[in-house]
């Protein structure tokens, strides 16, 4: 086979390759003039098109062949998994989807074993449309950390199999390395939360906007986050710490009811009341004077 390859980032010599026809013709070689997969972009395309129309046209000019009009068929499952590809393993790889992506690798080898790759160019496409979603990702997670890990680069000497297998290590690596940075992050966000809480549960203004405003995120997410890594609510938790102190305060000091239910952030003593005498069932007062003589009994 005798190819001749006009690129997009070259002046195309349709005189040169006009002779290179004429000589090929001219020793009854057949000549096939087509537009090759490689080409991305309408415009680009478009342009291939018309280049390929006008050695059509030079040709039936000045020779005396035959012109055969052909097109290869392709399925249309392929083409769109091939167009669907890009945004699949962007997707995949940010929802830390080691599993799925994995599976989609074996359908990406199954693609590629089947298909007939006619040069080296081809190759090189096919290799950039699984590379460029996870470069993008590497841009995105690897600048957040130390890591001599490098993504992988087209080989004109690696098998198609040997690049993809590349790319799916590559691709997996981000996954693990996703989940590791948003664990981190998780760990990091709990333990200031906790802190936050515990230093502010007496606080009158504490409340999910409070402490949401302080750590940057929404009041939504933290009610949540806050559920999923203590197993209370918000309110609950506060509540308890507050109780807590109240006893403390009931116990060791003679301050009147008023002053502990501001020391332990109350707006209201009515507020106070009622949440005491929810939890254990007596007012203040009344608890005060049980354990006060509780605790006479046992010095007697």
């Amino acid at each position: 086979d005798y190819i001749i390859r006009m690129k997009m980032d070259d002046v195309p010599d349709t005189s040169r390759i006009s002779e290179v026809l004429k000589e090929l013709l001219l020793k009854q070689y057949e000549v096939r003039i087509g537009i090759s997969t490689i080409g991305t972009g309408l415009e680009n395309i478009q342009l291939c098109y018309q280049q390929a129309k006008l050695m059509v046209r030079q040709i039936v000019d000045v020779y005396d062949v035959n012109i055969k009009i052909y097109h290869e068929q392709y399925d249309t499952k392929e083409k769109i998994f091939i167009l669907n590809l890009g945004s699949r393993i962007y997707d995949l790889i940010l929802a830390e989807e080691k599993d799925s992506l994995s599976v989609l690798f074996e359908k990406i080898r199954s693609y590629a074993a089947k298909s007939s790759w006619h040069s080296d160019d081809e190759v090189m496409q096919f290799f950039f449309e699984i590379q460029n979603p996870i470069a993008r990702v590497w841009d995105e997670v690897e600048q957040k950390s130390v890591s001599d890990r490098t993504i992988p680069v087209y080989r004109a000497d690696k098998t198609v199999m040997e690049l993809i297998d590349a790319l799916e290590e590559a691709g997996c690596y981000l996954c693990d390395s996703i989940s590791r940075e948003k664990e981190n992050s998780k760990n990091a966000l709990y333990h200031e939360m906790i802190r936050f809480v515990e230093e502010n549960y007496a606080n009158k203004d504490m409340c999910v906007s409070y402490v949401a405003q302080h750590l940057g995120i929404s009041d939504n997410y933290l009610t949540i986050f806050f559920k999923e890594q203590t197993g209370k609510n918000f309110a609950a938790y506060v509540e308890a710490k507050r109780m807590q102190l109240v006893e403390k305060y009931l116990l060791e000091t003679d301050w009147s009811m008023a002053k502990i239910a501001e020391m332990v952030g109350y707006n209201t003593l009515d507020t106070f009341y009622k949440s005491f005498k929810k939890k254990y069932g007596l007012a203040p007062g009344k608890w005060k004077e049980n354990h006060v003589r509780q605790r006479e009994n046992y010095k007697n």
